[in-house]
């Protein structure tokens, strides 16, 4: 891997620019050498940080696909018509992801989620207003 340029960001303060010059697996993590940071101290700021890349650096999404971010602010309905919210953020707890939508949290798997339109911003779930 070359240069690349992300954006990391430690205990939900701002992201800031940085360079990555190299990453490799390390078990269920990755292990990321960031330009500038050369010491354990340095490194251990970081540990558990979010990266980010840039939307040009990113495949675009199969069909059946989407990034997170394009799921942010989409309006979702049950399959009875009833608009429950919008999605407010995602979630993971490592098994599946999840819908954020006011207090509900629907989980992001096909028994529950049966339609996703990013570019119509719509999501259709089989879930009820009363279910939490």
């Amino acid at each position: 891997m070359g240069l690349q340029e992300a954006f990391v960001r430690a205990d939900n303060q701002r992201f800031y620019a940085v360079t990555v010059t190299s990453v490799e697996a390390h078990g269920k993590d990755l292990r990321v050498q960031i330009m500038g940071i050369e010491t354990p101290e340095a490194a251990a700021l970081l540990m558990r940080a979010q990266i980010g890349l840039p939307r040009k650096a990113l495949p675009a999404p199969a069909p059946d696909e989407a990034y997170w971010t394009d799921l942010v602010g989409c309006r979702v309905t049950n399959r009875e018509g009833l608009v429950l919210g919008t999605i407010d953020s995602m979630d993971t707890n490592g098994a599946h992801d999840w819908l954020i939508v006011g207090r509900h949290w629907i989980p992001y798997v096909d028994a529950f989620v049966d339609t996703v339109d990013t570019k119509a911003q719509t999501v259709t779930v089989d879930w009820q207003p009363d279910w939490s």
